[in-house]
């Protein structure tokens, strides 16, 4: 750059830029050469060693000469330098994994697992680049334009909205006396921006989230109500009442006082599920948003959890597989690994899969089916894990004691009287325990079987068990007694 000498005393600023743009452009050129770009992700070098960089080294090194000057001899040079490299490559990974694994044998290196499962898991993905997207009917775009112009339409409906009257007319910019320079934003600046992004939906700082809950309370203060009729989580509010009527009067209530502070209430995601326990249909109606009919479903999701407007637990049974198989596909590079300890395999089921299976599960009312429905879905994994399949004809019990894995049933159980026992030590006026709905003699239902209750299904528990409720008192004795060891 100092012998290139862009900058002159005496030029003009825009002649100075120029003359360095270009030179620095050229010298970049000459040392670093010239790339079209490419969206491959970064190579995994961790097992590099002194042989390897030095192969690589000059393979690079070779490569330029041969940039400069495509000569036979450059290219027959650079030629021998690529395998070379490839060689050293070849030996130093297989290596550095065979002391890998071995080192996966011991306690030392059992949490490498998780991290060569999350590093296995991104390989397989296409981070770089969107190939396709769907239209607001379903319809699959692939041309570029038309995805696009489907972006544009879809921002431009988010932050300008629908509604005229709802936007805030702002001064021209140009009228401020204050005309200071406002810098543009760079494109490699959003591209940098969207690497450090962790999660979809940023709020900001910590702060952010805690303001937002606190002024919400602030403004809701005076027409919140008793749980269960009425819980707040972040963002989302359920409003819940005896009859369509009363629902329908919350709803337009709470939108009143939202929107006088400022704050809109969604009429895309505002859903309307109407209950029948009983067994009795609920009047026909609908629930109206201001003029606006709320959708009615049967089912929705809500924190993790499938509610529906019967009160089974079918829906959330399902979900809670497909979970579990999602987090099974993404760390299936390790567990179909079969260089990976059997035992190893399964104390990474027992720790990142099992556990999103039996989310939400200390509060269902299980019955056989869905008992039975998990079992498979368990079995099926642990069979994988271990590289066999039902034509083996191995037993199930067998599978486990490989793996170490307890059935999940009996994890089920655990999960539901360890709740028990949580809610046994808390007052009787805590909200845990006003969730718990009563059964009155005057209710009516409807024709066949009494549902199976929640408190039944604890009841059966633990008589089949042999565990007295009043143990539940002691924390530490609870434990111990429903405890379910792992083979």
């Amino acid at each position: 750059m100092i012998e290139e000498g862009p900058w002159k005393a005496g030029e003009e600023a825009n002649k100075m830029w120029e003359d360095m743009s270009a030179s620095i452009q050229k010298v970049a050129t000459e040392v670093l050469g010239v790339t079209r770009g490419s969206n491959r992700e970064p190579k995994d070098t961790w097992w590099w060693n002194d042989e390897v960089q030095k192969a690589i080294k000059e393979k690079k090194e070779c490569y330029k000469r041969l940039h400069h000057d495509k000569t036979d001899d450059n290219a027959q040079k650079y030629k021998l330098a690529k395998k070379n490299a490839k060689k050293a490559v070849s030996k130093a990974r297989g290596r550095a994994y065979e002391d890998l694994y071995q080192k996966l044998s011991t306690k030392e290196g059992e949490k490498d697992v998780y991290k060569i499962a999350k590093f296995r898991d991104r390989k397989t993905r296409d981070l770089n680049q969107v190939k396709c997207i769907k239209d607001e009917t379903d319809r699959l775009l692939v041309r570029d334009d038309e995805i696009k112009n489907r972006w544009r339409d879809y921002f431009n409906k988010l932050f300008n909205g629908e509604d005229d009257d709802l936007g805030i007319v702002l001064n021209d910019s140009f009228d401020d006396s204050n005309r200071r320079f406002v810098r543009r934003i760079q494109e490699y600046e959003v591209k940098e921006a969207l690497k450090r992004m962790k999660a979809g939906l940023h709020q900001g700082s910590a702060l952010s989230p805690y303001i937002f809950a606190l002024v919400m309370d602030e403004i809701t203060k005076d027409i919140q109500g008793e749980i269960p009729w009425c819980m707040l989580f972040a963002d989302d509010v359920v409003l819940v009442d005896e009859s369509r009527t009363e629902v329908d009067r919350k709803l337009e209530l709470w939108r009143r006082t939202l929107e006088s502070k400022g704050f809109r209430l969604s009429r895309t995601k505002t859903e309307y599920m109407g209950c029948e326990f009983s067994g009795i249909r609920p009047v026909d109606g609908d629930v109206c948003l201001d003029g606006q009919v709320v959708l009615t479903k049967d089912t929705f999701r809500y924190l993790g959890s499938m509610l529906q407007s019967d009160g089974e637990i079918d829906e959330d049974v399902s979900h809670r597989i497909r979970a579990g198989w999602v987090k099974w596909r993404q760390a299936s590079g390790v567990l179909c690994d079969k260089k990976v300890p059997q035992k190893l395999k399964g104390k990474f089921y027992r720790t990142a899969i099992r556990p999103a299976m039996l989310y939400g599960a200390e509060c269902w009312a299980t019955k056989r089916r869905h008992v039975q429905k998990m079992s498979v879905a368990e079995m099926r994994m642990l069979r994988w894990i271990c590289g066999h399949t039902r034509k083996d004809r191995i037993r199930n019990d067998d599978i486990r004691d490989m793996v170490g894995v307890a059935p999940i049933e009996e994890k089920l159980i655990q999960h539901r009287l360890r709740w028990f026992g949580h809610i046994q030590r808390r007052p009787p006026e805590v909200p845990v325990r006003i969730g718990i709905l009563n059964h009155f003699e005057n209710t009516r239902r409807g024709r066949g079987r009494p549902r199976l209750t929640w408190e039944e299904a604890v009841k059966r528990d633990l008589k089949e068990w042999n565990v007295s409720k009043e143990l539940a008192i002691d924390r530490s004795a609870w434990k111990l007694a429903i405890h379910v060891p792992e083979p």
